[in-house]
């Protein structure tokens, strides 16, 4: 029987989308955090964009501090999905262990299913390469994910988000979202030692907008200020995290101050991938590639074979799109 699978991903900032067969992709900000009262219109949206016949949801935004904990989170969250679904016994949320439950069940098992997300595509990627081992590295707007995959398994049993901070297969920075003054103390400028500013005045989207690793998005005003993502404004919020007036800053002083930021995150990138590796019972053959951040392994230490699991849409909204095909799998192998 033909079916078509819409999976979500939905995280604290932004929601994304794709059917299993790829065709349908979409990425769409939300701050949970001060806009959980649009969720329900901006998944109707998406559900409404797209004939699909099933539901596969995974989730982060049960982290938001909007919500009281994240058990109220993750009931939010898929209140939400159930009052836009076609048919809400049609809706699966994914458990962090690769099972399905029913949104229903997710009151009473909510810590199965929050930030279930990076299992599912450990899971595809572990399977695109059943017969080695291999790492999977996912480079998001906020967060990066280092897994360990092991002949066609995901390895890591610390499932828990506070287990894989600490053991590096989680690493809380990533290249849009994250503030400077969380990476870096220094800023080195015009042979001066320049301590910054512990202000939210600019994140790493800024310091890859001036090294141009990123595009400009006028459009975007997700950003400190709240004006566009553009270069001129991006190099005014790194010249106030020294505290400098943005007509004094240089362009120079601009592009040596995102150098810096972006070493820094080469740095803490090798650190994660050298103890994650250290935990492996065998090296890993390969580094499997997923997120939008690919520029940075271009820079890193560890010197392997690296592939892409995902074509560079699919790879934005990789969580959802792997979420689709494992129910698609699912639904194929018991019905």
């Amino acid at each position: 029987m033909q079916r078509q699978v819409l999976g979500l991903d939905i995280g604290g900032a932004n929601i994304k989308a794709a059917t299993a067969d790829g065709t349908f992709t979409q990425a769409r900000y939300l701050p949970l955090w001060n806009q959980s009262f649009r969720l329900v219109e901006v998944l109707r949206d998406i559900v409404n964009n797209v004939e699909s016949d099933f539901l596969a949801v995974t989730m982060t935004g049960e982290l938001a501090d909007c919500f009281e904990s994240k058990q109220q989170g993750v009931q939010f969250i898929c209140d939400a999905v159930l009052e836009v679904a076609r048919s809400p016994h049609n809706v699966f949320v994914y458990r962090i262990d690769g099972d399905w439950i029913q949104p229903a069940q997710c009151g009473e098992q909510w810590n199965s299913v929050a930030a279930s997300n990076w299992h599912a595509i450990a899971t595809i990627a572990a399977a695109s390469n059943p017969n080695q081992s291999n790492i999977l590295l996912d480079i998001g707007s906020t967060t990066t994910d280092i897994i360990p995959l092991n002949s066609g398994a995901v390895v890591p049993h610390n499932l828990s988000d506070v287990d894989r901070l600490l053991n590096s297969q989680l690493l809380y920075w990533g290249i849009q979202r994250t503030p400077i003054c969380a990476l870096i103390e220094i800023a080195d400028l015009d042979n001066r030692q320049i301590p910054l500013a512990r202000e939210i005045f600019a994140t790493t989207q800024d310091a890859f907008l001036i090294t141009g690793d990123t595009t400009e998005d006028p459009d975007c005003y997700d950003t400190t200020d709240g004006k566009p993502a553009t270069r001129q404004y991006a190099h005014a919020r790194l010249a106030r995290s020294v505290c400098e007036c943005p007509t004094q800053f240089s362009i120079q002083d601009a592009s040596t101050f995102a150098q810096q930021i972006k070493d820094r995150l080469v740095s803490l990138l090798d650190d994660g991938l050298s103890q994650v590796i250290q935990s492996m019972q065998q090296p890993p053959q390969q580094i499997i590639l997923t997120g939008h951040g690919n520029f940075l392994t271009d820079m890193i230490e560890l010197q392997l074979p690296i592939i892409n699991l995902f074509s560079s849409e699919r790879s934005r909204v990789a969580p959802a799109y792997a979420v689709a095909m494992l129910l698609e799998q699912h639904l194929e192998a018991t019905h």
